[in-house]
C-alpha cells in the first residue's frame, strides 16, 4: 500500500495483555485509508506474535522490529518509515473510539489545519468507570492561542496520542531518546510551525492509566527530565511568543511541584529527600522573585505550602521514631 492519508504509529514493549484491543480498535476505524505501523521495541513476550496475526489478515499493517530503546526511539523509527500525509500515535495499552481518525482528519481538512486534537477518557487498569477529560466545546486555534492555551489551561496535554498531525510538522522534529518526559520536549517544537489547530470537542481516545507501571509509579532521578523540558519550552516562548514570557515562573514552579508530588505519592521521600529539598528551595526562590505573578495563582501557592509542610512533617516523624527507638533501647539496657 502506498501513500495512505494517515500513518498511525504504535510502539510496543511486552504489551501482550493490551495489544489485541489496541490494534483492533485501530483496524475497526470508520476511516479506512491509513497504514498501521507496529514497532516492536525488543519485546520478550508474545506481543510480536500478536502483531503478526493482525498483519496476516490486513495489508494495512506494517511490522517493524528494533532493539529496546524506549518509546521515543520507537516512535522515531515509525516516523522514518511513515508514508501518510498525516501522522497519528496510539500507545499499545490504550484504545480509540471507532470515529476518532475520521473526526480528526475531516477537521484538519475542513479548517485547513495542521493539527487536530480530541479529548480523552482515563481508565485505571480498565476496571473502573472512565473519567471524561477535556470535553470542552469545539475550538479553532491560531499559532499564538494554541501555545497560550497549552501553558495556561489543562485542555491540551503534552501527550502525542490524542492528536493528528500534518506530516510536515515532523520534518525537523524527532522525540528525544529519553524514557521519561520525551513528549513534553516535542509538542512545543510542533506548535511553533502550526498556523491553525482544531480542538474537536469530543473525547475519542481512551487512556489506560496503569498505576502498576514502573515508569508511571516509581520516582527516580530520570524524572527530573521534566524540568529540562520546561527549560526547552521557555527557550521556545522567549523566541516565538514574547507575550507569554510572564507566565514562565508558573511553569517552572508547576513542574517542580509535580515532581514533589511524584516523590510523595511513590513513597520515595526517604530515598530522595535531598532532591526534594533542592526542588523546594528552587520553588521558594521562584515565588520570592515573582511575587506579583503568584498572587494571581493561589492554587500554586497552596501546593507549595503542602510541599513545605510535608517536608517538615517527615523530618519530625524521623526524629520522633529515632527518639522512640532510643528510649526503648534505654529501657532494655535497664533490665
Amino acid at each position: 500500500m502506498t501513500n495512505p492519508k494517515i500513518s498511525i504509529i504504535v510502539p510496543y514493549y511486552n504489551a501482550e495483555l493490551y495489544l489485541k484491543k489496541c490494534i483492533s480498535s485501530i483496524l475497526n476505524q470508520r476511516f479506512f485509508d491509513f497504514e498501521l505501523i507496529l514497532i516492536d521495541d525488543g519485546s520478550t513476550d508474545q506481543s510480536y506474535l500478536i502483531s503478526q496475526s493482525f498483519a496476516a489478515t490486513d495489508n494495512r499493517v506494517v511490522l517493524l522490529r528494533k532493539e529496546n530503546g524506549g518509546q521515543g526511539t520507537a516512535r522515531n523509527y515509525g516516523l522514518d518509515y511513515a508514508k501518510g500525509e498525516y501522522i497519528g500515535f496510539v500507545d499499545s495499552d490504550d484504545y480509540i473510539e471507532p470515529d476518532m481518525y475520521e473526526v480528526l482528519y475531516h477537521n484538519c481538512v475542513n479548517h485547513n489545519a495542521e493539527l487536530a486534537i480530541c479529548g480523552y477518557k482515563v481508565f485505571r487498569n480498565i476496571k473502573l468507570a472512565p473519567t471524561n477529560l477535556h470535553t470542552t466545546p469545539k475550538r479553532v486555534f491560531s499559532k499564538f492561542s494554541l501555545m497560550e492555551t497549552y501553558i495556561l489551561t489543562p485542555l491540551i496535554s503534552s501527550g502525542p496520542c490524542n492528536k493528528l498531525y500534518s506530516k510536515v510538522l515532523f520534518e525537523n522534529v524527532r522525540f528525544p531518546s529519553l524514557r521519561v518526559a520525551e513528549d513534553a520536549f516535542v509538542l512545543p517544537l510542533i506548535f511553533v510551525n502550526v498556523k491553525t489547530a482544531v480542538y474537536v470537542g469530543k473525547s475519542l481516545y481512551n487512556w489506560n492509566l496503569r498505576m502498576g507501571s514502573t515508569e508511571r509509579s516509581v520516582f527516580t532521578p530520570k524524572h527530573l527530565a521534566a524540568i529540562d523540558a520546561v527549560d526547552s519550552l521557555a527557550t521556545i516562548i522567549k523566541k516565538n511568543y514574547t507575550e507569554l514570557i510572564q507566565h514562565l515562573p508558573g511553569e517552572r514552579v508547576k513542574v517542580r511541584l509535580s515532581i514533589l508530588e511524584h516523590i510523595v505519592i511513590s513513597d520515595s521521600y526517604a530515598q530522595y529527600q535531598d532532591i526534594y529539598k533542592k526542588l523546594l528551595h528552587e520553588i521558594s526562590i521562584e515565588i520570592k522573585d515573582s511575587r506579583e505573578f503568584f498572587k494571581e495563582c493561589p492554587y500554586i501557592l497552596k501546593k507549595a505550602l503542602f510541599a513545605i509542610n510535608y517536608n517538615l512533617l517527615f523530618r519530625f516523624k524521623v526524629r520522633y521514631v529515632a527518639l522512640v527507638k532510643n528510649f526503648i533501647k534505654l529501657l532494655i539496657s535497664k533490665f
